[in-house]
């Protein structure tokens, strides 16, 4: 009898250790099968050609001395700031209200000279960004360095995008419509950041600068045809795509020492990045895998969605994504707010491709009016007169829409809901205390006014 209680406790420290072997065989599997999962999603990635890690995103470097990249880095370095954007923020106001007016008024002498004293100090700059216009791109190389000329460069749109509202005022038509190309070709700095600052600041700009120049200063028909260059060579319909593909490339190069190996810290592909899990993720690695995977299905799901055309069916793909609200540990956030964040994206891209395609159209309209000295009764008529194809909605892959008021007309796209409401393109009012240039919320409707010149 006395053996009796140690015979029971070696059979349930069998038993226990029974149990904990099968936890840890179940765990491990687990683990092995998550790995597994993350393989094969990583060789699908790779299959599919699109990039793994930020390393594998193409960029061509700067090509050499007849590269834009040596004088766009030089305009950044020389760019002088304001000392107060406040301060041109209310003389663009004030230009903008000019721009209502008809007949044309000019600034303020006030308001000229000091748009004047910042043009003069960034002589340099400006010299640069038109040097740069004429070369092609190759691209700059991926580093922190280039958050900081971001920046720099961003300053440096403002300027070009101040001076050319400045000379849609003015009567040299030559040299505004020169001064818009080098800002829209300084464009292609920023087609590969996933940030939307300069978008929203050319889409603003684009919407205005644009239709002035065409109501006051009636560009030669050549001078036309190298702004629809201009418009179209910057138009990139892709970027969605490369937006979602080179956030997923960041997130597994950010998780690949941890969760893609199948047996612990694995090194990253080119990095020199070891870091492997620490001592809790361990023991919780089969459950962040799963994560892992799981973050990977749905940046397929958005990389698949941002492919789509025309941008309301894009918009319709995101929205069909199962992305709940459930807590997540990694520091992009909610599978919800990735997919929001996108939507925000295209919402924001698309916008800019519609404003800029309504511009083209205005041009040609504009083109169309010089030669038959009347308006046209519709764009198909413009197009027909032009022998060529005019841009379509990029939200609908429709026409167009043309709406004529006494005094302008209007080319618009039928925004992100898909509705025609009849040219509504005007935002709601901006807060004073926004960044110059800040994108305002989307209109209901998507595209530009411009003011017919009363020739009597």
């Amino acid at each position: 009898m006395s053996d009796s209680p140690s015979r029971v406790r070696r059979y349930v420290l069998r038993i226990a250790l029974l149990l904990v072997l099968v936890v840890v065989a179940v765990w491990a599997a687990w683990d092995y099968v998550e790995a597994r999962r993350s393989a094969e999603i990583l060789a699908a990635i790779r299959a599919a050609h699109e990039p793994l890690t930020a390393y594998d995103i193409p960029w061509t470097g700067l090509a050499g001395a007849d590269d834009a990249g040596r004088l766009y880095l030089a305009a950044a370095a020389l760019v002088r700031r304001p000392d107060d954007w406040r301060e041109l923020a209310t003389i663009r106001d004030g230009l903008d209200a000019l721009a209502a007016t008809w007949p044309p008024r000019s600034p303020s002498d006030t308001d000229l000279a000091a748009v004047e004293r910042l043009l003069e100090g960034n002589r340099q700059t400006l010299e640069m960004l038109d040097g740069a216009a004429a070369l092609d791109f190759g691209g700059f190389p991926p580093g922190t360095d280039y958050n900081y000329r971001w920046d720099q460069l961003n300053q440096v749109g403002h300027i070009a995008a101040l001076r050319a509202a400045v000379l849609a005022l003015g009567n040299d038509p030559d040299a505004a419509v020169s001064s818009v190309i080098s800002w829209l070709r300084l464009s292609r700095v920023y087609q590969g950041e996933l940030g939307t600052m300069f978008t929203g600041l050319r889409t603003v700009e684009i919407e205005k600068t644009i239709p002035a120049m065409l109501e006051r200063l009636r560009p030669s028909p050549e001078s036309l045809g190298r702004l629809d260059k201009a418009l179209a060579d910057y138009e990139d319909d892709t970027r969605p795509a490369r937006i979602a593909m080179a956030e997923r490339a960041w997130f597994i190069q950010h998780y690949w020492p941890r969760y893609f190996g199948f047996a612990g810290p694995q090194a990253m592909p080119i990095s020199p990045n070891n870091d492997g899990p620490g001592f809790r993720e361990v023991f919780a690695r089969p459950v962040l895998r799963r994560e892992t995977n799981e973050r990977l299905r749905l940046f397929a799901g958005i990389v698949s969605a941002a492919r789509m055309r025309p941008g309301l069916r894009l918009l319709a793909g995101l929205r069909g994504l199962n992305a709940g609200d459930a807590k997540s540990r990694f520091y992009l956030g909610t599978p919800a707010e990735i997919v929001k964040i996108y939507q925000g994206y295209a919402v924001g891209l698309f916008e800019g491709i519609a404003i800029e395609r309504s511009a083209r159209a205005a041009i040609a309209i504009e083109r169309f009016r010089q030669t038959h000295h009347a308006m046209p009764a519709s764009l198909a008529d413009v197009a027909a007169d032009a022998g060529s194809v005019l841009p379509v909605d990029p939200m609908t892959g429709d026409a167009l829409k043309l709406v004529g008021r006494p005094d302008s007309y209007i080319v618009y796209s039928v925004g992100d809901n898909g509705k025609d409401e009849g040219g509504q393109i005007d935002r709601p009012p901006l807060a004073k205390t926004a960044a110059p240039g800040t994108s305002k919320r989307p209109a209901p409707d998507w595209g530009v006014r411009v003011r017919i010149r009363n020739e009597s």
